[in-house]
């Protein structure tokens, strides 16, 4: 909850910062995402063993911001996704969720586009699968992306790491409803491709 409030109050000075510009604008982008991410995980002393694996699978997106001196543009980012997770452990259909605060720079020529994502929260639930049944919340990390825009969509590929500070362990073996662990650790690297489709207002 804190770091949703951190990312209200953040919002409302990039939105603030643009209205005092002329040559301002707001916009949205809708967009598809494709995720194609390395798993690494680690366990505590359980009967579970350290593993790494994949996260792959597709998405929607959706940015919402504002430019400022004409070239440089903040926004909020929010993804969800619907991808299979799979390791040593346990293969699994799963959802996942982030959010977070993008600055870019929209170069004036060729439509060129970079940018920085700080994720402030998210989380990825994969269901239960050879009586293993994990939540992982608490995300957090960075994207770096470059897009290049033509005509009226954008194509996008950015670098992702991001890592998980909690976990829930809803079922682990003949255990049920165990606590939140805050020493099974998940971080994913890799990155994501898109399409997307930005609307100037």
């Amino acid at each position: 909850m804190k770091r949703f409030f951190h990312l209200l109050v953040i919002l409302g000075g990039f939105f603030l910062a643009p209205t005092a510009q002329a040559e301002s604008g707001f916009f949205l982008e809708p967009m598809v995402t494709y995720q194609n991410l390395k798993a690494d995980i680690t366990y505590p002393n359980t009967f579970l063993s350290d593993s790494s694996g994949e996260v792959k699978g597709i998405g929607l997106g959706l940015r919402a911001g504002g430019h400022v001196l004409d070239t440089i543009f903040l926004a909020a980012d929010l993804r969800y996704a619907q991808p299979r997770y799979k390791d040593s452990n346990f293969e699994a259909d799963a959802k996942a969720t982030n959010y977070g605060v993008v600055l870019g720079v929209q170069m004036p020529i060729a439509g060129l586009r970079l940018w920085a994502t700080y994720i402030v929260d998210g989380n990825l639930d994969p269901k239960e699968d050879n009586n293993v049944d994990l939540k992982f919340t608490e995300a957090h990390g960075q994207r770096f992306g470059a897009g290049l825009h033509v005509a009226t969509f954008s194509v996008n590929l950015e670098y992702q790491n991001v890592k998980y500070g909690s976990t829930e362990l809803e079922k682990l073996g003949p255990f049920t409803n165990i606590s939140a662990q805050d020493n099974i650790d998940l971080t994913e690297k890799g990155f994501v491709a898109s399409v997307s489709f930005p609307i100037s207002f």
